[in-house]
C-alpha cells in the first residue's frame, strides 16, 4: 500500500510484506524484484531514471502496482 505511487528521480521505495503469506514485488520489463519477501521481510530500490514501472507479485498476479518516477 498504496498500490500506487509517485516519487522523485532518485527516491527510494521500500516494500514490506506485513501479512503471513511469501509476496514478491517484480517488475513487468525486469526492472528491479524483490525475490520472496516472507512476513516482515522488506527490500528498497533506488529509482535512478523517470519512468513508470508497472509491478506484480509473482505469488498473486492479481497484486499489481505501479511506480512513476518523475
Amino acid at each position: 500500500m498504496p498500490q500506487n505511487v509517485a516519487i522523485d528521480l532518485g527516491d527510494t521505495v521500500r516494500f514490506v510484506n506485513e501479512n503471513a503469506q511469501p509476496h514478491t514485488a517484480t517488475a513487468d520489463g525486469g526492472a528491479f524484484d524483490t525475490g520472496t519477501l516472507n512476513s516482515g521481510e522488506t527490500a528498497a530500490f533506488a529509482f535512478p531514471d523517470a519512468a513508470i514501472y508497472s509491478y506484480s507479485c509473482a505469488f498473486h498476479p492479481d497484486m499489481k502496482g505501479r511506480i512513476t518516477v518523475v
